[in-house]
């Protein structure tokens, strides 16, 4: 997409983060996720979490966002595998687009570039959660080589669960091919 640009994240970028993270949400989880919690969700809240999500990130942590005409309208973050896995494995821990302009190929971008952070951090395999009931987001991983590899997990948030289905991917084979 025509200046489109991807970067690692500033803390000025904490805010326009946050109201793509909480909007993605407000969109995409409608009927997987209680209306009570999505209404919840707060942009102030969120902020304050990417802040210290950019300030604090671990080791090999990377959060890149897609600006565009000088508005962040997508990122990804990526790092080490957050659970007890193989130590060359990677986890895409959120990718979100601005619902307002989905469809124009900046997810796949981010994805390639989450992908390549990964790589760049000699991590060999990468893993993904995703909601269970979430079909439009599943089938869109599936369509850029992600399968399900049997994991599941359950959440327990504010007076529900939400299930998640674990995908992963061999970044070695990925990068063969390309």
């Amino acid at each position: 997409m025509e200046g489109l640009q991807i970067r690692e994240a500033l803390l000025s970028d904490a805010e326009g983060i946050a109201k793509v993270h909480v909007h993605a949400w407000q969109e995409a989880y409608v009927g997987l996720v209680p209306d009570f919690f999505l209404q919840s969700l707060s942009v102030e809240e969120r902020t304050a979490t990417w802040v210290q999500n950019i300030e604090n990130s671990p080791p090999k942590t990377h959060i890149l966002v897609a600006e565009l005409d000088n508005r962040i309208v997508g990122f990804v973050s990526v790092g080490a595998n957050r659970e007890s896995g193989p130590s060359d494995q990677g986890e895409i821990f959120a990718i979100y687009v601005d619902p307002e302009i989905q469809g124009r190929g900046i997810g796949a971008t981010l994805m390639k570039v989450g992908i390549q952070a990964l790589r760049n951090e000699s991590f060999a395999t990468g893993i993904l959660w995703v909601l269970e009931g979430n079909l439009l987001t599943r089938t869109w991983y599936e369509s850029h080589g992600w399968k399900t590899d049997g994991k599941t997990k359950e959440d327990s948030r504010e007076g529900f669960l939400l299930k998640e289905v674990r995908y992963g991917i061999d970044l070695d084979q990925l990068f063969a091919l390309t």
